[in-house]
């Protein structure tokens, strides 16, 4: 049988204790008054910190980090924690962030903006945000009230000039803006050389007026490298003989003359140029002897308008008779070889490149 008291059993078993406690004087209010369980309401707290590949610092090439909020406890509705921004770097410019607030959806312990940096080629040292927390309301504190992201500069300028190594075309000489890093001159290079016609047929009829003369189908062809227009006007050709070093001026471009960006001019010796020459820039010397360009012995000389030598062709140490043009392989870039060696069926290949297409 069950050993459990029925309850008038237990009636008489309570009774006796009951009387004999107020007996001893121990009021039933100090048995109501015993220590019970209760609850105690926790302040909400938000904690914001940097989640990234490197704690508080990425690269300006592109990369994120997220800003991320966290709540202590869930919320009965949104909490919202508005964002201001100072710092060096520039909103839109510098970096893109996907908010103004950063929001925890009710019933949520976190929510998170993304600042993503944005690239560009300018020398500009690391780059600050500083993002400060607005008060969300007078019972939710937020730490800390501000967070600092580094955006670190991936440019480097190894010649010191002001342009980064990215855009510099002559990233190891310092040199100007306007010719893209290289040093005054270097904007302009000679691509390709006829100082000695084929004199079979019209085989040297390199500016294709249906004549054969040498004087006026010698040309010279320079290449702009640069993203600007080149003023090359007051430059002057001159050849100078090693032997002796007597220089002579053979050519003067004419004031104003522009050389486009990434494009090629053609200086021909004389004569009525025909064709389209890839849609380079064409000019002729007026001068019966027109470019004189000696088959050896002699060096080109290239002075900008003050005077200052640019550049430089020495034909001595290509002085084979080759009946064909000199050229960039491959072009602009290359060193000179002999035409046929890279397109056996062209000469010459005036005011395009190697294989007849525009620059």
């Amino acid at each position: 049988m069950s050993n459990t008291p029925f309850p008038s059993q237990l009636q008489t078993r309570v009774a006796p204790i009951l009387t004999s406690l107020l007996g001893l004087g121990i009021g039933l209010s100090l048995l109501i008054g015993m220590p019970s369980c209760t609850t105690q309401d926790i302040d909400p707290v938000v904690t914001i910190g940097i989640d990234s590949l490197l704690t508080g610092r990425i690269s300006e090439s592109n990369k994120s980090a997220k800003l991320t909020a966290r709540l202590n406890g869930k919320s009965k509705s949104d909490i919202k924690i508005s964002l201001s921004i100072t710092g060096t770097a520039l909103r839109d410019q510098d970096f893109m962030i996907s908010g103004n607030e950063i929001v925890i959806p009710a019933g949520e312990l976190s929510g998170a903006v993304t600042i993503t940096s944005k690239d560009d080629n300018l020398i500009e040292g690391d780059e600050t945000i500083i993002i400060n927390f607005g008060q969300v309301d007078k019972t939710t504190a937020v730490t800390p009230t501000t967070q600092t992201l580094i955006i670190s500069d991936d440019d480097t300028d190894t010649d010191g000039d002001g342009l980064t190594d990215a855009l510099d075309l002559c990233p190891q000489d310092p040199g100007t803006a306007a010719n893209q890093g290289c040093p005054e001159g270097f904007g302009l290079l000679i691509n390709e050389v006829l100082y000695d016609p084929s004199n079979i047929g019209l085989d040297g009829d390199a500016n294709g007026d249906g004549v054969y003369l040498q004087a006026q189908d010698e040309f010279m062809e320079f290449y702009n490298i640069t993203d600007q227009p080149k003023n090359i006007g007051g430059y002057t050709i001159s050849d100078s003989v090693i032997a002796s070093g007597l220089t002579t001026l053979r050519y003067t471009f004419p004031t104003g003359t522009q050389l486009q960006p990434r494009k090629a001019l053609v200086l021909f010796g004389g004569g009525s140029p025909v064709g389209s020459f890839g849609g380079s820039a064409i000019l002729t010397c007026s001068t019966t002897d027109g470019l004189s360009l000696g088959n050896s012995g002699e060096i080109i000389v290239i002075k900008d308008a003050n005077g200052k030598t640019i550049l430089t062709f020495n034909t001595d140490v290509l002085s084979d008779n080759p009946n064909e043009s000199y050229t960039r392989s491959p072009d602009i870039t290359g060193a000179f070889v002999q035409h046929t060696s890279v397109n056996p069926a062209k000469k010459f290949s005036a005011g395009t490149r190697l294989d007849g297409t525009s620059f």
